[in-house]
């Protein structure tokens, strides 16, 4: 009885030997399937196993056909990095002008700025509110986009100055938001929002070649809406003019846009979403504002300090955006198209001296455009 306690008793001991060499030698095989072993916890070990770093190493390394980690892994992992280097020459493959635009061509977004160089009729400048400004040279058949990645692409308008030896300075102001009533992602001034949200206006010394920002026009300050993130329009003047239309009222620069004042500031006024300039051939200004404010009206001015409201007796309450177009041979005439509400229109034709004439009964579909007002006077214009 006595002998067969002890076979039991060596029996048992040889059976415990064999799983625990089992173990450890099988570590390099497969890792134990009664631990889970996270990167965390497989730095040096865990209390609860020894071996979690060793563990997780396999899970890591091993080949999968064959359960072990294969032979000279390092040095042929090195191996493989250099070939890689030398059969790829990444810089060559980005400058060797082989690349496709694959598209889509179908879809030219939204090109709110257009105008053509008074010297040169042939050269074209044109901006998108999320693409850009860009140059055509021969009249529109080609085009070359000039601002740089690392500029803003929202472009609102873009204007040239037209005093003689001053051509080759243009300027495009920044800020596209969706119209009043809508709103998108980001709060800020006026209650406004916008995925192309501005910061400032561009200035151009090369005939729209090349652009810099005019740093008095800068922000910095994407979480909230400044002076200039939204420039609805611009218009030069006489050597280094600039008048600015923005979502915080009009802008005046004398100085080529280095320092600005500004004759009308309709602060965090929510109810004046939108403002528009011109000025006419004879030195005159012209601004409108929109909106349900007091604010709202045409106003003129001679000088760009000191306007007056010269708004029609019957000017709508109203208004969502007003566009102003003036007759470059005829100073003393100014058009305004006004989008008064959903496809509701007014035309209105200005003479100074004489006073206003209601033109909207001449509109097409009886003024009920579905028309934000920019395209629907530029036809006016072509027919008018």
């Amino acid at each position: 009885m006595r002998r067969l306690r002890l076979l039991a008793f060596f029996a048992a001991i040889l059976v415990l030997s064999t799983l625990i060499g089992d173990h450890f030698s099988g570590l390099e095989s497969r890792p134990s399937p009664a631990r889970s072993v996270f990167p965390s916890d497989a730095s040096e070990g865990t209390s609860e196993n020894l071996h979690a770093r060793l563990e997780f190493d396999w899970l890591r390394l091993h080949d999968p056909a064959t359960g072990r980690i294969p032979k000279g892994i390092a040095g042929r992992e090195l191996a493989f990095a250099q070939h890689l280097v030398q059969q790829t020459d990444l810089q060559s493959v980005s400058d060797d002008g082989a690349w496709i635009s694959r598209g889509p061509s179908t879809i030219g977004g939204r090109t709110r700025a257009m105008a053509i160089d008074v010297t040169n009729e042939d050269v074209i400048l044109a901006g998108g509110v999320s693409s850009g400004m860009f140059m055509s040279t021969d009249g529109g058949s080609s085009w070359t986009k000039t601002t740089a990645p690392n500029q803003l692409h929202s472009v609102t308008s873009v204007v040239q100055n037209r005093t003689a030896g001053k051509e080759n300075f243009w300027y495009y102001g920044t800020g596209d938001r969706a119209p009043f009533g809508l709103s998108t992602s980001a709060e800020g001034l006026l209650g406004t929002t916008s995925v192309y949200r501005g910061d400032g206006i561009f200035k151009s010394v090369d005939g729209g070649s090349t652009w810099h920002q005019l740093e008095a026009t800068i922000s910095g300050t994407p979480d909230h809406t400044d002076a200039f993130d939204f420039v609805w329009k611009l218009a030069t003047f006489g050597e280094g003019g600039v008048l600015a239309a923005t979502a915080s009222g009009v802008f005046k620069s004398t100085d080529g846009g280095e320092s600005w004042t500004q004759p009308f500031d309709l602060g965090d006024n929510e109810n004046s979403p939108s403002t528009e300039v011109a000025v006419a051939s004879d030195g005159s200004f012209y601004v409108t504002i929109s909106g349900d404010g007091p604010e709202n009206g045409i106003y003129r001015s001679a000088d760009g300090d000191t306007w007056e409201n010269i708004s029609p007796v019957d000017w709508p309450e109203a208004t969502v955006k007003t566009v102003i177009g003036v007759a470059p041979s005829k100073p003393n005439s100014v058009y305004f198209f006004t989008h008064v509400a959903s496809l509701q229109q007014q035309l209105w034709k200005y003479e100074v001296g004489v006073g206003w004439t209601d033109l909207t009964g001449g509109l097409p579909f009886n003024a009920q455009m579905t028309t934000y007002g920019g395209s629907m006077l530029n036809y006016l214009r072509q027919t008018g």
